[in-house]
């Protein structure tokens, strides 16, 4: 099965938690296999949080 990588973003650290709590729920761990990969960091360039998460493309 194919993993997918994904980047969510945002200015404040506490809206990207949220965000990555609304993806958790949208692709459910037990099924997709959904995690983070590390802790959240701060892209000094793009002066934004960044949590990197990898999932299965399917849950089948």
């Amino acid at each position: 099965m194919k993993t997918i990588r994904v980047e969510i973003t945002h200015r404040d650290p506490d809206i990207l938690a949220q965000k990555v709590e609304d993806y958790y729920r949208g692709y459910h761990p037990s099924g997709y296999d959904t995690r983070m990969d590390g802790p959240a960091f701060y892209d000094e360039k793009r002066h934004v949080w960044v949590a990197l998460l990898t999932r299965l493309e399917s849950s089948d």
